[in-house]
């Protein structure tokens, strides 16, 4: 998982993202829906909140995808009039 360091929280990466959804989709198979839950959450170590805001973004999209990186600003040059006077 991708650490934010301001934050100190993580970002799940889309092939994160998918293992929660194929762990939940092979407990659909054995067990009723809330347990389908409580077990992903046990076997994940994600919070519940996190399953269903990834199931709803499969369902809404059809895709999972990583969160956006920022863009660095592009390389200026430093010329030596500018290194004296700073």
């Amino acid at each position: 998982m991708a650490t934010n360091k301001k934050s100190g929280y993580t970002h799940l990466r889309s092939r994160e993202k998918r293992t929660v959804v194929q762990v939940a989709n092979y407990l659909k198979k054995k067990k009723p829906m809330e347990s389908i839950i409580r077990s992903t959450v046990d076997a994940t170590g994600v919070s519940r909140r996190t399953v269903f805001r990834i199931r709803k973004e499969l369902r809404e999209t059809g895709k999972l995808a990583s969160p956006k990186r920022p863009k660095r600003e592009p390389y200026k040059p430093v010329d030596i009039y500018r290194l004296c006077h700073y």
